[in-house]
């Protein structure tokens, strides 16, 4: 394999997109000259499966495959002044400072990364009521992401339940 010279900047810049996503630098720099390696699969060394960010992506991946039609409502997902989801990174890191966009896997989706555990579970909760998840869908997920049921909603809804019922 042919050696390319880089200078620091750029090895500290490739090795900080490395840390951040676990994705490798030539994985990274063929999707910014726009150009995919045959094998997709991105081989996460530096960060854990089980970190917050790696759950928080894997959820949103699999949100977008179980409701692809609706996905795209996590557009309007937004705070104050940041924008937490885009397909365009750039649009993301102009909103606001530190924004550290990371690409959603197989989808065309991107959203802010440099946010706290509770900000992360804040932000996928507007995103179950803005998609239209299942409650048995969104439990499972939080469950997931936070290891209980604790939810700003109940997770669990029974037509039983109804006080008024007769």
């Amino acid at each position: 394999m042919p050696l390319i010279e880089l200078d620091q900047e750029i090895v500290d810049f490739l090795r900080a997109n490395e840390a951040l996503s676990g994705e490798p630098p030539s994985e990274f720099i063929r999707k910014l000259v726009g150009k995919r390696s045959q094998q997709t699969q991105v081989v996460r060394r530096a960060r854990s499966e089980h970190s917050d960010l790696a759950v928080f992506l894997r959820i949103l991946r699999e949100m977008n495959s179980k409701y692809p039609e609706k996905f795209s409502a996590v557009g309007s997902v937004r705070g104050r002044t940041r924008i937490y989801f885009s397909t365009d990174p750039k649009e993301i890191e102009a909103s606001g400072r530190s924004t550290k966009p990371v690409e959603i896997l197989e989808t065309d989706w991107w959203v802010t990364s440099n946010t706290s555990t509770d900000h992360k579970r804040s932000i996928l909760e507007e995103v179950f009521r803005a998609v239209g998840c299942l409650a048995e869908d969104r439990c499972r997920w939080l469950i997931e992401f936070t290891g209980s049921q604790e939810a700003s909603e109940p997770c669990a809804t029974h037509e039983d339940d109804d006080p008024f019922k007769i």
